[in-house]
């Protein structure tokens, strides 16, 4: 442990440097930020371009409807069928699709 904590110490910032030039490609970084713009200290576009992201969740635009014996069998109907590709291996290519 004593041997680690030495390497570590070891490293400076050429070498983090060195490295990240390596394995690091910049113009494929992408950064999301998540929070309240007014928050920030400064705007995000002093970093770089800016592009925002709507994530806000709709309302429902109805609500579901009460679950019905007849709506249960059909759910249970379409489960066993499922459950029943799966154990059929010609299948299996199918089920990995649709996932």
């Amino acid at each position: 442990m004593q041997q680690t904590k030495e390497n570590i110490e070891k490293v400076t910032k050429e070498d983090v440097r060195r490295v990240a030039n390596k394995y690091l490609q910049p113009d494929k970084v992408r950064i999301l930020v998540v929070g309240n713009v007014e928050d920030f200290d400064e705007p995000l576009s002093v970093l770089s371009t800016v592009n925002e992201i709507d994530i806000t969740i709709p309302t429902p635009k109805e609500e579901m409807p009460e679950a019905t014996p007849e709506s249960l069998a059909k759910g249970w109907k379409s489960s066993r069928r499922l459950l029943q590709l799966v154990e059929d291996k010609k299948h299996t290519l199918l089920l990995k699709i649709m996932l």
